[in-house]
Formats: C-alpha cells, sequence, structure tokens
C-alpha cells in the first residue's frame, strides 16, 4: 500500500511520537489496527492474533503516544470489531457545528496531524478515508507538510479545538516561539473557521479556469458551476473536470441541459485522468482543486468533491447550514501547472436515477441525542455525559454498559443529561474484550456507540499460568511484561491460534522443602519491592495490573487452597500473601481510586486441625513472629 509507504516515511523523518490524531468520515477499526497502528510504532508485520493486538496496545500506552481517531459518529457500524483500547472520537456535527443541517452535513475531513517529542509537527491531508479501500484499493490524493509557522501552527489549532472541546488546548497547542521546518508558503483550510476553499484557491486574484478531480458531482452540476462563477466573479469561469466514472461510461450526476449547454461552450470540458490507475484500482477518489488566475495558480488537495456540501464556500442568502465540514492543504503553485489529461474522446453518459440511488449515501440512523461514554481502567468507573437534540426528551432509554449487571436508567433535565453516579464496573474484565456501549429502546433495535477508554496503562491483559511460574517472576529481575511465562489472561484468549489457547494443564506448586523456602523468599521480595514504591500510580501497578500482580497471586492462592485444602504449607501462603494485602492497603495513599479492587485483596485463611496443646501454642508463636494476625 503506497499511502502506508508514505506514512512510514514521513514518521521516519520525525524523533520518537508524542501525537498521532486522524480524522475521516467512515473508518474501518480492523485496518486501523492491523496497518496504521503498526506503521505507527515501528512494526513491519501486522499483528495475527489476540496476543500481537495485546502488544500493540501495551506498546502504544509504554511509549506514551497520543493516538486517537475522529470520524463522523454516524459512520460507525456496529458490526465493527476493536481488538485493542485506542481511542475512537465520534465527531456529532450537530454539536461541534450546531449551524449546520443536524441531518445532512457530514464530517468529512482526512487529515493526519503527527508530533514528535521535540514538536517537530507534520501534517497530511487529503481524499483517503481511514479504510482498506482509501488506503489500498482506490487513487486517492495525500499532501503532507512540514508545519513552519506560527499562522499554520493556529490553522490546526483551531481546526482541533473546535472538532473536540474535550482538548487540554494548554497542553496540546501551547504557545509556540519557532519552528524547526522551512515550508512556509502553504495553508491549512477548514470549514469550522478561517477563509473558505474558494477564497483561499483565489487568494486575491482573478480565478480563470477551475481544473478540478472529483469522484461525486453537484446534483444540479450546471447550476452548482454557475454558482461558482458567481462565487468567484467570474461569469465565462471554465472548469476542466477529471471525473470518475460509474462503471467507466457514467458521471455521477443526471445531467441536464445546462450541463450540455457549457460543454457546447466549451466552459467544461471533461478530462482524462493524466495518471495511469492501477488496474486493481477500484476507485479515482481524489479531490484536487487547481484554480488558475491572471497571474497565479493555486492547488487545494483534501476532502471536498465537486458539490455545493463539499466545496463549503458557497451560501444560500446568507446561510452556509449545507455545508459539510471539509479540511486539506492550499498552497501556490506555478500559473503553468495541469492537472488534467486529454479531454475525453468517448461518449459519456450520465447515470440514472436507479445507479445514482444505488450510489447514495444511506440514511443515517441517529438517536434524539448525544452520549459520551468514558471507562477508566484505573477506577473501573464509567462517566457519561449526553444532549439531547431532537424534539422533548423522552425517559424510555437506559444503557447497557460491559462490567455493569443492571442497565442504567437515562433521565434528562432540560436538553442535559441528568449526572449517573457510582457507575463502577462490577466486572471491569468484561472492558478488556466489549468497546461499545448499548442504547435500550423499547420496541426498537438496541442501538451502539463506542466507549472511550482512558487510563489504558492499568488494564490487566496479561499473566501466569501457574502459582509456580508466578512466584519465581517474583525472585527474578525481569521486567514481568517481558517474562517468557506471560501469557493473555484467560477471559482474553479466542482460540483462533496456537498461542492464543489455553493451557493443557496447570502445574501446581510442590509442598516440598524446597517450596517453601521458594514461598518465604518469594514474597519477602514483593514485600521489599512494594515497600520501596512512593507513589500511588506505581502501587496500582503492581498490585492490580502486571502480570503476577498482587490482586492474581491472591487468586491463584484461592485456587491452590481451594486444590489441596488443610495443608501446613496453604496455612503458610494464605497468612503470607495476606499480610501483602494488608501492607497494600497501608501504602496505597488515595484508596478511593481503586474502591472497586480492595474487596478482591482478600484471602480467607483456612484452619488447621490441632491436635494438643503443645502444637497450639507452637503455631502462636509463629503467628507472633511473622506477624500474622490472629
Amino acid at each position: 500500500m503506497k499511502l502506508i509507504n508514505e506514512l512510514k516515511a514521513q514518521l521516519a523523518t520525525l524523533g520518537e511520537i508524542k501525537r498521532v490524531w486522524l480524522t475521516s468520515f467512515n473508518i474501518n477499526i480492523s485496518f486501523i489496527e492491523t496497518h496504521l497502528l503498526p506503521a505507527v510504532l515501528g512494526l513491519e508485520e501486522p499483528p495475527k492474533n489476540r496476543s500481537e493486538f495485546e502488544r500493540l496496545q501495551f506498546d502504544l500506552t509504554r511509549k506514551k503516544i497520543d493516538f486517537r481517531i475522529y470520524c463522523d459518529k454516524r459512520l460507525i457500524t456496529q458490526e465493527q470489531h476493536k481488538r485493542t483500547s485506542i481511542a475512537v472520537l465520534p465527531v456529532s456535527v450537530r454539536q461541534i457545528a450546531p449551524h449546520l443541517d443536524a441531518r445532512n452535513s457530514l464530517f468529512h475531513p482526512k487529515v493526519l496531524y503527527i508530533e514528535d517529542i521535540h514538536g517537530d509537527i507534520i501534517l497530511g491531508a487529503g481524499s483517503a478515508n481511514l479504510t482498506l479501500s482509501g488506503w489500498g484499493r482506490n487513487q486517492e490524493a495525500v499532501d503532507f507538510r512540514r508545519v513552519s509557522t506560527n499562522k499554520q501552527y493556529q490553522q490546526i489549532k483551531s481546526f482541533f479545538t473546535l472538532v473536540d472541546p474535550n482538548i487540554v488546548v494548554d497542553d496540546a497547542f501551547p504557545v509556540r516561539r519557532k519552528f524547526s521546518h522551512d515550508d512556509p508558503d502553504w495553508d491549512f483550510i477548514h470549514s469550522l473557521s478561517g477563509p473558505s476553499l474558494l477564497k483561499a484557491l483565489a487568494n486575491g486574484d482573478s480565478v480563470k479556469k477551475l481544473s478540478v478531480w472529483s469522484p461525486y458531482l453537484a446534483a444540479d452540476l450546471g447550476g452548482f458551476i454557475t454558482s461558482l462563477s458567481q462565487a468567484l466573479g467570474n461569469l465565462a469561469l471554465k472548469v476542466d473536470l477529471v471525473p470518475d466514472l460509474l462503471q467507466g461510461l457514467y458521471l455521477r450526476t443526471p445531467g441536464g441541459e445546462n450541463v450540455e449547454a457549457l460543454r457546447a461552450s466549451n466552459r467544461l470540458l471533461l478530462c482524462e485522468n493524466p495518471i495511469a490507475r492501477d488496474e486493481r484500482s477500484e476507485l479515482t477518489h481524489a479531490k484536487i482543486w487547481l484554480a488558475t488566475g491572471k497571474t497565479s495558480a493555486r492547488l487545494a488537495i483534501g476532502s471536498w468533491n465537486f458539490t455545493a456540501p463539499g466545496c463549503s464556500s458557497l451560501t444560500v442568502g446568507k446561510q452556509s447550514s449545507h455545508w459539510n465540514i471539509e479540511a486539506g492543504i492550499v498552497h501556490s503553485v506555478a500559473p503553468k501547472t495541469t492537472i488534467v489529461g486529454e479531454p475525453l474522446n468517448k461518449d459519456v453518459g450520465f447515470a440514472s436515477a436507479v445507479l445514482l440511488e444505488e450510489e447514495r449515501l444511506p440514511d443515517f440512523e441517529q438517536l434524539p441525542f448525544d452520549l459520551q461514554v468514558q471507562f477508566d481502567w484505573r477506577s473501573a468507573r464509567y462517566r457519561v455525559s449526553g444532549e439531547w437534540f431532537d424534539g422533548k426528551p423522552s425517559e424510555q432509554y437506559s444503557l447497557r454498559l460491559p462490567g455493569l449487571l443492571q442497565e442504567v436508567p437515562l433521565r434528562w433535565r432540560g436538553k442535559s443529561l441528568v449526572a449517573l453516579r457510582d457507575l463502577v464496573a462490577d466486572q471491569p474484565d468484561e472492558v478488556l474484550t466489549q468497546h461499545f456501549y448499548t442504547v435500550i429502546r423499547p420496541g426498537e433495535a438496541d442501538w451502539q456507540g463506542i466507549i472511550h477508554e482512558v487510563g489504558q496503562a492499568f488494564r490487566r491483559v496479561n499473566g501466569f499460568d501457574s502459582l509456580h511460574d508466578l512466584l519465581n517472576s517474583y525472585i527474578s529481575d525481569v521486567d514481568p511484561q517481558d517474562n517468557d511465562a506471560v501469557h493473555l489472561r484467560e477471559t482474553l484468549r479466542d482460540g483462533d491460534s496456537a498461542e492464543d489457547a489455553p493451557p493443557e494443564e496447570k502445574p501446581q506448586v510442590q509442598t516440598s522443602a524446597t517450596s517453601y523456602f521458594r514461598l518465604f523468599y518469594a514474597l519477602e521480595k514483593r514485600r521489599e519491592q512494594l515497600e520501596a514504591l512512593n507513589d500511588d500510580a506505581s502501587l496500582h501497578y503492581w498490585l492490580f495490573t502486571c502480570p503476577g500482580c498482587l490482586l492474581e497471586l491472591v487468586e491463584k492462592v484461592r485456587e491452590h487452597l481451594a486444590a489441596q485444602p488443610g495443608t501446613l504449607f496453604g496455612w503458610f501462603m494464605a497468612n503470607e500473601v495476606q499480610s501483602l494485602c494488608q501492607l497494600a492497603k497501608k501504602r496505597y495513599r488515595k484508596k478511593s481510586l481503586a474502591a472497586h479492587a480492595w474487596p478482591k485483596l482478600v484471602i480467607d485463611i483456612p484452619p488447621l486441625p490441632v491436635k494438643g496443646k503443645q502444637r497450639q501454642q507452637y503455631l502462636d508463636a509463629i503467628k507472633q513472629r511473622c506477624g500474622y494476625e490472629a
């Protein structure tokens, strides 16, 4: 895939990556996780199983890369399969741009924002959606540029802060005094603020001709060209158009007398694609605009189709409510620049109503309200906010969240969702594999939305298959994430590969003298480590998250005690582990951050058959010497 290779080449020019923000109209999450994420992490091979996808997520978190995807919320289909916790942030046009048409205006930009830890920034913009077709099958156009001026920086800042009102502006876009690159002669143009595409193309000059690549055309093509002519102040404007022909024969427009009149007067010229398209290509999806004036020319590469909503520049009266949210890069080129081929020498037809209906976007299903659902892995707590848009609020809806046993009624105060409290997951592990929330609608099909996961460093993904391996890891100085005995936890194993399959047998800890020694030695080393940790975040990681965490130890000891009850070895082990749990609670300062987890750090001390007063005195002495609770 050429575009993947170009992305890798751009990434290679930067230092350690800090941010990768991508926008798209529609997305394929599987494509992003399988191809884009490995490219960002510098990996050559795509992941093949659950374990490798989880490794991607771990590397992304470890490197502290802010990787996020923005797309039109109506285009996240329910059948998407998500195998990582990357941030997919649905964009609601009616929420961020209330002046636009809530039903028909689209969030349509395809932007790539890449920043390294030194503050060097690359901006890409073009026509490629974050799908396999967009990056591997279509003929697309994408322009990559180095951010070199404060003007460019502010244009990017205005776009993302309007797309995502939750961005912490001072963190994401701090004041910049200088930039390391020297590429000042381009502008990032978008339809949320600043000049429109047409104004950016004209740039004060009189435009004589527009040359455009666009697969999708205005339904009233003649009327649209007339409107462009009026907006640019040139009623004799000429348009050279490189279309993508439906079935190789038809323009995606019904045509009409106005179109034929424009062609007859040579004001509209249909042209060949000057670049040979790979025979495997499904579609020429590129959107390129070239405005040629008297003394200058300007080129735009972005998401702008040759339609009124797509160009986001034409007003009806004083209204722009029919615009899409679009974006791209505009820069000056030589006046003699050309982007079209020879005139089409074959008869080109206009698509029938039937063909156009087949090509039409489906009617978007939309709830009368928007929800934002966030899950914090550290606290296992959901945060839900919402705003009602369409009609009078109704309390017939409820929310089903992974890890919660009960549905949550949605209640409204005016247009705002009444705050939902105490949404702590009973079974947070469910969120490891279930990344969507469900809105229950009486008498209608359920509706799904995507959960925004934060605190991914506290996802508990890997573990040990046996208590023996776990105790050995306490003695070893190897990072538990790199321990060869670590595997996916059973809750994540899908059985699709040998690596993900559950083990055939779990070895038990032996009750030999060696096992006693290793037990005390291993737990003493873990005690020393916990005593050396001074911040709650590190404690939380070692208590509840990493392979061999204290929670996993408690679970495996419980299994051992159930399988081998009433042994002296088990009694010692239970007391040692319980003392570790007590130490953990003393060391952890803000216990409310892990309120859901503390009840799990409990071991029931098994009774021992006591025979005679002397043995009881011996056990009492052991309890006192080891600090075990009576």
